[in-house]
């Protein structure tokens, strides 16, 4: 699960395998493999596994800062 957050800077996910239920703002959509999926500027968003294989994705923005990067993934920054 990644957790529901914001962020100035638009973003975009691509779902290469695995189904998943993406939030964005108040709406909830299934997504799987070949999905793209556009996150405007600020919109509160997230994406949790539901299926029984892994969920993978690529994602894409500008990068916001090694601040706002520890505050989403905080496991993922201890270097």
């Amino acid at each position: 699960m990644q957790f529901i957050h914001s962020h100035d800077e638009e973003q975009c996910y691509y779902i290469v395998c695995g189904r998943g239920l993406m939030f964005i703002n108040s709406e909830e959509r299934d997504v799987g493999n070949g999905d793209a999926i556009f996150i405007p500027s600020n919109a509160s968003h997230g994406v949790k596994n539901i299926g029984p294989e892994k969920l993978v994705y690529l994602t894409a923005n500008r990068a916001f800062g090694l601040e706002k990067e520890r505050s989403i993934w905080p496991l993922a920054s201890g270097k």
